[in-house]
């Protein structure tokens, strides 16, 4: 077969989702660096847009219009995500390290991971109620806190310690939302409020505080306590909660690394935005220090520097001359003070009023629709070659890849992975192993699963796992050991030992929990990557398709949608939300072992696992084998996040080939009802990593679904029950 793409050799990681490292995958949207493998580090699934969020306070916006979505980005960039916290970084051997995945080495890498509020000079009081307002990620969820302490106790009396620009719009928000149900003060260590707008502004800024009633107090704060605050002077300030709004503070595992840092723990940075000491690595943003000049700390001065740093890495890998960053000595601030208005500060120049507020919004929203998608992208992007090993150039040079045994991964590749894995399961270079069985039935399935593009391959992993244990759970059985094969990419020495790293440690991770023995293993490589897992069990229960009984209950394990939600987010549908793709994820990450075991404990049986076939498919095999019929009600609750839009508008490639073997055998017994013709059309929705089909008898019920959602914070869904048989497998009410 002749080479069609350039192998990746060099690996990009950008961590934290922030203003210039957006920009930089932006960019990424519109350009193919051919040999580059790009991954995103980011704890949670939105990036907040900084300039929005004394609006969003206020409840002027909504979530999702202040909110960049940052699975859609990545995956329109060709960008893996990993939702994750960095907690070490070895900069000398180039390795990130994180809470709950697998390490990575990079050739460059890009810091844009914000600040924390600065809490070292507060004595903070476990029991007093706080808001920090950095990271800001955790700004927006926190101000529930306000919301049920005014329920509680209908007035309440809020602190915002620090004076600045953050400070006093977090401030105004609050008043424009709480009214007169909040009693907000300003405490700041300075004469003045902040002190890079000019002195105009600030005399209408004070006006306005007065005229809110909210009061401005020249004291510095030290101790916070449940029922109130102190200054330095002893003097106590009766609060319910305060905001921490006291400047920006270094995180603890930069602190740690051996980036030269500045006086405050900032990675010091020279003009071309790369870390003094490693020039591989890029920093902006709150965590970045200039070390030519002094600038404050913000949005502004972030998205300034995202629109050079999307230049300057792109120059680094293809070994191209820097330029320089040159940051303005005076910008524009736009402030806003509650009820629509803001105040515009520039040099000398300084108005206020909804005009201005009108002339913010247009810039932000102007900024956040860059990130936005309508549709799926078309596949135009520029090509550039990135500067490419005489190993890859040799490779590209040949007139056939090798196929067969030839397209093995390399073994250097392979004995990394074990020699630094921490899994005891080293069998992985054998050619078999040798398994002691009791005298109970063997149990045998084998499953592959096509890698879903650009998915982060450690979760891949996990998914591929718990896909394939679902046959062993069906047939009644436990898993005892199974074999892996691992299609890897096409790709060279670290961005290959990603994929091989990530795809098996997440194996792992499951496989452990489930206490079952990797026996073997293979690796390949090929343009379709995947997992295929041979799975051996022990039989323990007597299960097959033919026990269904008649007025047993039909229950699922968790909800449907994974196909027609997968070609959704795969086209940008509005309604596949960061939230909702969180949800599609978490629901195939669910384990059905525990809800087998539930089952046998209610004499249920675990009929089948609901796959790529489809509900319909799988249930009218059970009914054709046991002679019944089965009656289902189908309700918004069979479908992941609920999302019926998108179920109406998008399907999945496998859809028409599940309603066409299907149809025949099902017969709609309200087709006039346009919700259920339209919710039908998730029994023939494929499933990766599906639910289980249960059948549990009517006087198990109650025990069942306790004992269920005790374990799992859910209730099974029950869809139906199975009935004397009749014209058709499946009858919808």
């Amino acid at each position: 077969m002749n080479i069609q793409k350039i192998p990746k050799s060099q690996v990009l990681v950008l961590i934290g989702a922030g203003h210039a490292n957006i920009q930089v995958l932006k960019h990424l949207t519109m350009r193919n660096y051919e040999g580059l493998q790009t991954i995103l580090i980011n704890n949670g699934y939105s990036s907040l847009y900084s300039g929005m969020m004394p609006g969003l306070i206020e409840n002027y916006y909504k979530f999702e219009d202040v909110s960049i979505d940052i699975p859609k980005l990545c995956k329109n960039s060709e960008t893996i995500f990993i939702n994750d916290e960095v907690i070490k970084l070895d900069e000398k051997k180039n390795y990130i390290y994180f809470k709950n995945h697998p390490p990575i080495k990079y050739t460059a890498l890009s810091l844009n991971v914000g600040s924390r509020s600065k809490t070292n000079k507060l004595n903070i009081s476990k029991d007093a109620k706080i808001i920090k307002v950095k990271p800001i990620s955790n700004l927006h969820n926190q101000i529930i806190l306000i919301e049920n302490l005014i329920k509680k106790e209908k007035f309440i009396s809020c602190s915002i310690i620090g004076g600045g620009v953050a400070g006093i719009e977090i401030a105004f928000a609050l008043k424009s939302r709480f009214k007169n149900n909040i009693k907000l003060t300003i405490f700041s260590n300075q004469k003045n409020l902040e002190k890079n707008i000019n002195s105009r502004s600030l005399k209408k800024i004070l006006k306005l505080l007065v005229k809110n009633n909210m009061d401005l107090l020249n004291s510095e704060i030290i101790s916070i306590k449940d029922k109130y605050i102190e200054d330095k002077d002893k003097n106590k300030y009766p609060t319910n909660i305060s905001f921490i709004s006291t400047g920006a503070m270094s995180l603890s595992w930069v602190v740690n690394s051996s980036l030269n840092l500045d006086q405050d723990g900032f990675i010091k940075i020279n003009s071309y935005l790369q870390s003094e000491n490693y020039k591989n690595i890029f920093a902006t943003g709150d965590i970045a220090s200039l070390n030519y000049a002094k600038r404050p700390k913000s949005g502004v001065m972030a998205v300034r520097q995202g629109e050079q740093l999307k230049k300057n890495i792109f120059k680094f890998l293809l070994g191209k001359n820097l330029s320089s960053f040159k940051p303005q000595s005076h910008w524009l601030y736009l402030i806003g003070t509650g009820n629509q208005n803001a105040v515009l500060n520039w040099r000398n120049i300084s108005i206020n009023g909804n005009l201005v507020w009108r002339l913010k919004e247009l810039i932000d929203r102007r900024f956040i629709k860059k990130f936005s998608f309508n549709g799926p992208m078309t596949n135009s992007k520029k090509k550039i070659r990135l500067p490419l090993s005489i190993k890859v150039q040799n490779q590209i040079n040949l007139k056939m890849r090798c196929e067969g045994c030839g397209s093995k991964l390399s073994k250097n590749n392979l004995l990394s992975y074990l020699n630094h894995s921490n899994s005891k399961n080293f069998e992985i270079l054998s050619d078999s192993a040798s398994i002691s069985l009791s005298d109970k039935k063997l149990m045998q399935s084998i499953d592959h699963i096509k890698y879903f593009s650009d998915m982060d391959p450690y979760v891949f992993g996990r998914i591929a796992y718990l896909h394939s244990q679902n046959d062993i759970l069906s047939s009644g059985s436990k898993v005892n050991s199974f074999s892996v094969s691992l299609g890897l990419p096409h790709h060279e020495d670290l961005a290959q030992k990603f994929y091989l790293e990530f795809f098996m440690q997440g194996i792992i991770y499951e496989s452990n929990i489930d206490k079952s023995l990797l026996a073997s293993g293979h690796t390949y490589t090929s343009d379709e990557p995947g997992i295929t897992l041979n799975m051996n069990g022990t039989k323990i229960l007597d299960t097959s398709k033919d026990q269904a009984r008649e007025n047993d209950l039909i229950y699922l394990t968790k909800p449907l949608g994974v196909g027609f939600l997968m070609s959704a987010f795969a086209n940008n549908a509005k309604g596949v939300s960061p939230s909702v793709y969180k949800k599609l994820l978490n629901n195939m990450l669910i384990s059905n072992k525990k809800a087998y075991e539930i089952s046998n404990n209610y004499k249920g049986k675990a009929l089948t696992d609901i796959s790529g076939f489809g509900l319909a498919a799988h249930l009218i095999d059970i009914c054709l084998n046991s002679n019944l019929t089965a009656n289902l009600i189908l309700n918004k609750n069979l479908i992941i996040a609920e999302c019926l839009s998108e179920l109406k508008l998008f399907q999945s490639s496998a859809y028409e080939d599940n309603r066409e073997s299907s149809i025949n055998h099902i017969k709609m017994m309200s087709e006039k009802n346009l919700n259920i013709s339209n919710l039908s059309k998730i029994l023939f929705d494929p499933q990766t990593s599906g639910p289980l089909l249960i059948s549990i008898n009517n006087d198990q019920k109650e025990e069942f679904e306790n004992e269920f959602e005790k374990y799992y914070s859910f209730r099974p869904l029950l869809i139906g029950k199975f009935q004397t048989k009749k014209e058709f497998a499946i009858e919808i009410n």
